[in-house]
């Protein structure tokens, strides 16, 4: 499946709603971005610890 979203001026992104739903992702969660030696690129989700 391709998801596409577009770049505001400021760099920024939309999280499509099928994985804001899919990870129940909330705000403050945190979003990594991970490159591997071959240039291919995996975004991982966190919850975060606001209370740790």
């Amino acid at each position: 499946m391709k998801i596409e979203t577009r770049l505001d001026q400021n760099y920024r992104t939309i999280i499509p709603t099928k994985y804001v739903e899919e990870y129940k992702l909330e705000e403050g969660d945190i979003v990594q971005w991970n490159e591997n030696e071959k240039g291919e690129l995996t975004i991982t989700f966190k919850k975060s610890n606001l209370f740790s």
